[in-house]
């Protein structure tokens, strides 16, 4: 059980979180508004893409080299928390999956861009969804 200092302390604790996820969307939302971000999700030859992409400041060839690199962050970004594992563990997960994660930027936008191939099962689900959609989805 709990003391009364030990709930004081998590509920600051727990405050503290809130305040920093606020200011967290709020940034977001704010560059959302200005550089929209766009979604899309396609199937084809057998194949599962889903890229995200948003206009904004280019990122250097340099650095993608190592984007995907465990513990990789950019030093100009060390106010912000996060271990450097984000883009390395999703990598990892796409090859597992048979697929992989490529980024490409200039100056127009950056993009993300996630492959894999479909299973067969899958193929069968996604061709029974195109035949009531488009088979691409932009958000």
């Amino acid at each position: 059980m709990l003391t009364k200092e030990d709930q004081k302390e998590a509920a600051g604790e727990i405050l503290g979180l809130m305040q920093k996820s606020v200011a967290r969307m709020s940034a977001l939302i704010d560059n959302v508004l200005e550089r929209p971000i766009l979604v899309r999700a396609t199937t084809q030859d057998g194949k599962f893409e889903l890229s995200v992409a948003n206009a904004g400041e280019p990122i250097l060839s340099e650095v993608m080299e190592r984007l995907f690199q465990p513990f990789y962050r950019l030093a100009e970004q060390g106010s912000q928390q996060g271990l450097g594992l984000g883009l390395y563990i999703a990598s990892e997960i796409a090859r597992a999956h048979g697929g992989r994660i490529e980024v490409t930027s200039s100056p127009a936008e950056t993009r993300f861009t996630f492959r894999m191939p479909l299973q067969e099962s899958l193929m069968a689900a996604v061709s029974a969804v195109q035949k009531k959609h488009s088979g691409s989805f932009s958000a």
